[in-house]
């Protein structure tokens, strides 16, 4: 049985990237731009789905883009973490850094809390240390990010590009 994705747009990317590797479900779960509690919703909406399935979540990117505070984002993945477990077997993966800041913005620091935050549960999800792939010798490892969006000349630097993946990737296959 192939593992279901959870997420946003790094996940929708894996997916495309390497689809042979998880459940074609994984496209109704993983959104553009969506936020912790948006896809609690969707849980909750198709949670037939998940009942005793191997789900692999990573959420949070939206969240620190957008104006949800660290407090909310960590009540937020608490909750989905919490009724998750209930429905699957759940493998919870860091929220990478936003490469276009330093690790010690404050973005970035909200994020290694929230991630911090995530291994408190390790109790009732395992959890994948994959913002390490994008970290090397405290400095944030630029060449796995999209340089620009596809679509613009704006710079990303928020989504890992296909070599970022494979890192995120990895350490999902050694989990499965």
């Amino acid at each position: 049985m192939k593992p279901i994705l959870l997420g946003d747009s790094i996940f929708i990317r894996l997916f495309n990237c390497f689809p042979y590797h998880f459940d074609s479900i994984s496209e109704q779960f993983c959104v553009s731009g969506q936020t912790i509690l948006e896809l609690k919703a969707l849980v909750k909406e198709r949670r037939e789905l998940l009942i005793g399935q191997t789900v692999i979540l990573m959420i949070g990117t939206n969240d620190f883009k957008s104006s949800v505070s660290n407090h909310n984002s960590k009540i937020n993945i608490k909750s989905l973490i919490k009724l998750l477990s209930r429905l699957c077997s759940l493998i919870t993966c860091e929220v990478p850094p936003y490469a276009s800041e330093s690790l010690s913005s404050p973005r970035n620091k909200s994020i290694n809390d929230f991630n911090n935050f995530i291994h408190s549960m390790a109790n009732i999800t395992r959890i994948l240390r994959t913002s390490s792939v994008f970290i090397c010798d405290g400095k944030i490892y630029v060449k796995l990010f999209c340089q620009l969006y596809s679509s613009s000349m704006r710079v990303d630097l928020v989504h890992p590009n296909e070599e970022g993946l494979v890192g995120i990737l990895n350490f999902i296959l050694s989990a499965v």
